[in-house]
């Protein structure tokens, strides 16, 4: 795909989604109730994807950046001084649901059948998150952020409008659809569970978000060159031996979100070809399972989960991608 294109969208991740974090951390700094502000937020940044992404799908006059444009400047309307808190939330929750809807749906569909694009794009917002959330109450970073986002505005007004995609059957498999949104939801509840017992310094938290930035990125450009089913076989056999021995050594943890983190664009793109007549939906829906995760770690979170269940729920990740892997082919 166009390496400029790609660019633009990866730079626009990382700064949507250290926007979103700056104005989450910072609006509940001193709010009672920011658990249920964080909710509500993941709920319309991710939940709203699906129902935005068939919007695109289907309806002829609306384009990616017609999502993309507005995203930004929902966004730069949540940085107004003395915005109500529950206001701010429905613009940055909204902005991020049509950022990652427009853009994904356009790496996604100018990829040609490539991993690598989707990794790369997805990447950035782990680094955006990490940082956001480090910085959100400084007025430094909020200023410059402001300026992003103003500067990918004007990157963004001449992206290409979507194509006609040829026909073809609208979904090649609903259980495949299913069993992928079942992944996606297991590495989210793999990722919020407070599974270590070491000191979460920023340095160790930097670590740690580079350890799944490289993941993410490294995940398409070795199933490329290689294959999906040997990158996921070989990454299972490396969990196994590391998973259990992690959760007391930060480095360690950190390869092993980085093992973790590899499957996101093969799922991204094994969910697109289950659905090739649907890009935005296909995208959207996988990012909906991530608050499927978040639920599911709320639930949980008082419960004794042995350390060996969580291995046994990423060898299950690992089969679905492989099962899934097969039948699309």
């Amino acid at each position: 795909m166009n390496n400029r294109l790609l660019l633009k969208q990866t730079i626009g991740h990382f700064c949507v989604d250290a926007t979103c974090a700056a104005m989450v951390i910072h609006g509940t700094s001193n709010l009672s109730f920011s658990l249920l502000f964080f909710v509500l937020y993941n709920f319309l940044a991710f939940c709203l994807q699906p129902l935005a992404g068939i919007l695109l799908d289907k309806v002829k006059n609306i384009q990616p950046r017609d999502y993309i444009i507005s995203s930004f400047i929902l966004l730069l309307l949540g940085f107004i001084p003395e915005f109500n808190i529950w206001g701010r939330v429905l613009l940055v929750g909204i902005g991020n649901c049509l950022f990652h809807t427009g853009a994904g749906t356009i790496i996604l569909t100018s990829s040609a059948h490539k991993m690598t694009p989707l990794g790369i794009f997805v990447s950035s917002g782990a680094v955006g998150l990490f940082l956001g959330s480090l910085f959100a109450d400084y007025s430094a970073c909020h200023i410059i952020l402001i300026l992003a986002l103003l500067v990918l505005i004007f990157l963004n007004l001449n992206l290409p409008i979507k194509t006609k995609l040829p026909l073809r059957k609208a979904f090649s498999s609903w259980q495949i659809a299913f069993l992928l949104c079942l992944c996606i939801a297991i590495r989210s509840f793999m990722g919020f569970m407070p599974l270590t017992d070491f000191k979460k310094t920023p340095s160790v938290l930097l670590l740690i978000t580079m350890g799944v930035f490289i993941g993410k990125s490294l995940g398409g450009i070795l199933c490329d060159k290689w294959g999906i089913k040997p990158v996921v076989i070989l990454t299972t056999i490396l969990a196994m031996g590391l998973f259990l021995f992690s959760f007391h050594n930060p480095y360690l943890w950190t390869l092993v979100q980085m093992i973790v983190n590899l499957s996101m664009p093969i799922t991204l793109y094994l969910m697109y070809k289950s659905m090739p007549s649907y890009p935005a939906f296909s995208f959207g829906l996988a990012a909906s399972f991530l608050v499927v995760g978040l639920l599911a770690t709320f639930a949980f979170k008082s419960v004794q989960i042995p350390s060996a269940c969580f291995l046994i729920l990423f060898v299950l990740n690992s089969g679905i991608i492989l099962w899934s892997e097969r039948k699309l082919k």
